[in-house]
């Protein structure tokens, strides 16, 4: 719960700097963002039933329906929306190495757990 608030302060304190004062800025909209772009960054790097370049294109797809309004609002900080993106990608950069290593070491446990199949030699010595 402490890093959704930390890129949430972040991504408010961006859009304020970066935006005219007479505009003001509700809601939650950048971190819902944010963890769009945590999501596709993350399914870039671990998902493994498809090749990169047909993940780029998920990707891509999913992001060109989700990024392109239907209409333009003035009241919308869509700034916020890709300042929200922008943090999401870099906070699952940073939690990439981390979670190799966490889903390498859970993958090492669970085959250790797994039984073994016979040999071949097991296999041709006879039943007692």
């Amino acid at each position: 719960p402490i890093a959704p608030a930390i890129c949430g302060v972040v991504i408010t304190l961006l859009t304020n700097v970066t935006t005219p004062q007479a505009q003001g800025l509700i809601g939650s909209s950048g971190i819902v963002f944010a963890m769009v772009g945590l999501y596709v960054t993350l399914y870039y790097f671990f998902e493994h039933r498809h090749t990169g370049s047909a993940k780029l294109v998920r990707v891509t797809g999913f992001l060109l329906l989700l990024f392109f309004p239907h209409e333009y609002s003035h009241d919308i900080s869509y700034l916020a929306h890709g300042y929200g993106f922008l943090i999401g990608i870099v906070v699952a950069l940073i939690l990439v190495p981390y979670l190799t290593d966490r889903l390498a070491v859970n993958a090492a446990a669970t085959e250790s757990r797994q039984p073994r199949p016979p040999s071949t030699d097991e296999m041709a010595r006879p039943a007692p």
